[in-house]
């Protein structure tokens, strides 16, 4: 009789069987996931519940430069400095039993150097599986940019001026402390941060007092819309001053960047604004004073011109006298025969009494316009003009000291300035030509030669006098300086003063043969479109 074996035991062998090849199975999938996880480029480690490596891929090998041995603690390669947060992090996860942690902790690589690691966590029942993730770089690039950002941050804030930047949306992106404390009230960049500049503008209105101009009065909104439109158009408005009360100004400064955005500077100019006024203020003052001196030197030349005045005033009035009593006599006699050319001579009786008095009329005028003290007034004037109405002045004055005067003066030309103080000017130099040459024993020549050339005007005056006083010449236009006796040493300094007032230039030189040379140089200011200068010399008689 043959022994049967049981049939259980037919399938404990299956079972074994198929135990065996579902552990080889399972010891392939393993393999196959440690083969995987080898190859991942983080490091993937295992803790027990007492915080040491039971397993890890070789990530950590290839990140940290060394092995580890299984049963190591991880809180052996961590930095002393994050060594209490990781067991502290380790310990609050077995004790309350979150289930995930996320740290960043310094780990020390083989060679030493430190190494910033972000740790993911997780609680299992075994322990604790974790990844590393090496963010070194992230970390310091992040550093680095908030360094960098320090730098700039610390730079705009040491900028004198207040500085601003909005993005292609019109939102301020960066500013320093003086950009928000010229719109707002606040002081720093994190309190506006992100603000409009429409919200800005409002601001300024509301907490700064900024000044609305005249022409939008009455109406906010209309203002606001024109100074948004100004900020936005920065290449159209160019510089512009906005004023803050009575006596604060803010310089602006905008331009368009590459992406869209405004970068706008703005400099606080109130203190240059009151310099101005003031310098404006001394200027008027000291045009004022040479108005003043100019008119009081033409009239102390007053006395000295009295004969050329009668002359040229009794000339004209003496015919009048004569025409009008001829014109009496013959009236009365043939009033009752008159005829035609009877008329035609009474006529031009009549005719000559009227340019008589024109001659006469125009003579007051040009006293009056000589010495009158009148307003600045800066325009363009006809010297040729003003040069012959000296000339007439004072003709009778040369005929009496005997001095033979040359005028050449072109026709039309043209200076910008204050005609009487340019008058002042030629005046005391010709009077100081006069002076030189009263102990002159031989023939006394004064010359004056007018014109235009490269650009400027040049007013020649020369004389065969002694010439200057080295000290003249030396010392210049000093004031109290001079060389005459009862000088005052005035008349060629107000000139100098009055020349440079008008961006001119005077020069004192003596002759090669001797006598005394003043040039006046007026430069051109204005285009001359009013009639051109007529090129060509128009030589007067000799006295």
């Amino acid at each position: 009789m043959s022994l049967n074996k049981p049939e259980n035991s037919t399938l404990t062998d299956i079972q074994v069987a198929a135990t065996s090849r579902l552990l080889e199975a399972l010891q392939e999938s393993e393999n196959r996931m440690r083969r995987r996880i080898n190859l991942l480029v983080e490091i993937i480690f295992e803790l027990n519940d007492d915080g040491e490596i039971v397993f890890s891929n070789a990530a950590w090998e290839k990140i940290l430069g060394y092995k580890v041995v299984d049963g190591t603690k991880l809180s052996n390669y961590i930095h002393p400095s994050d060594l209490d947060v990781f067991i502290n992090t380790l310990s609050n996860m077995g004790i309350n039993k979150e289930s995930k942690s996320n740290i960043l902790i310094r780990c020390q690589h083989a060679d030493g150097h430190i190494l910033t690691m972000n740790a993911n966590l997780v609680w299992v029942d075994s322990g604790i599986l974790g990844v590393l993730h090496d963010v070194t770089k992230r970390i310091q690039i992040q550093t680095e940019a908030v360094r960098k950002e320090e730098l700039i941050n610390d730079a705009i804030e040491s900028i004198h001026d207040a500085f601003g930047l909005f993005d292609s949306e019109d939102k301020l992106i960066l500013c320093n402390a003086k950009y928000a404390q010229t719109f707002t009230k606040y002081n720093s960049y994190d309190e506006i941060k992100g603000m409009s500049f429409e919200e800005l503008v409002r601001s300024s209105l509301k907490y700064k007092g900024e000044v609305i101009e005249k022409e939008f009065i009455g109406d906010q909104e209309a203002w606001i819309k024109e100074r948004i439109r100004r900020h936005r158009n920065p290449e159209e408005v160019g510089v512009t001053e906005i004023q803050f009360g009575p006596d604060k100004w803010i310089l602006v400064r905008e331009k368009r960047t590459k992406n869209g955005g405004i970068v706008g500077i703005r400099t606080d100019i109130s203190e240059l604004k009151s310099i101005q006024k003031t310098l404006e203020e001394s200027i008027f003052e000291k045009n004022q004073l040479l108005k003043s001196m100019a008119t009081l030197f033409k009239s102390n030349s007053m006395g000295s011109m009295v004969s050329s005045l009668a002359h040229e005033i009794n000339g004209p009035l003496g015919s009048i006298s004569i025409n009008s009593e001829l014109l009496k006599l013959e009236l009365k006699e043939k009033i009752e025969q008159l005829n035609v050319s009877d008329f035609d001579h009474f006529q031009h009786m009549v005719e000559q009494i009227f340019e008589a008095t024109k001659k006469a009329s125009l003579v007051v005028t040009r006293l009056r316009s000589l010495f009158t003290h009148g307003e600045d007034k800066f325009e363009l004037f006809n010297l040729s003009v003003t040069l012959d109405d000296i000339y007439s002045l004072m003709s009778s004055e040369f005929m009496n000291e005997k001095i033979t005067f040359n005028l050449q003066i072109e026709n039309n030309l043209m200076v910008y300035g204050d005609v009487s103080q340019i008058q002042m000017v030629v005046i005391n130099t010709l009077k100081n030509s006069m002076e030189a040459l009263k102990n002159i024993s031989d023939q006394k020549i004064i010359n004056l030669h007018a014109l235009a050339t490269n650009g400027q005007t040049r007013l020649e005056i020369a004389d065969n006098g002694p010439g200057f006083h080295d000290s003249i010449l030396k010392n210049g236009f000093e004031l109290f300086k001079t060389s005459k006796p009862n000088g005052m040493g005035v008349g060629m300094w107000l000139s100098r003063a009055i020349m440079e007032n008008h961006n001119g230039s005077i020069n004192a030189t003596n002759g090669s043969k001797g006598g005394a040379n003043i040039t006046l140089i007026f430069y051109d200011k204005k285009n001359d479109n009013q009639g051109g200068r007529r090129q060509g010399v128009n030589p007067h008689h000799k006295i």
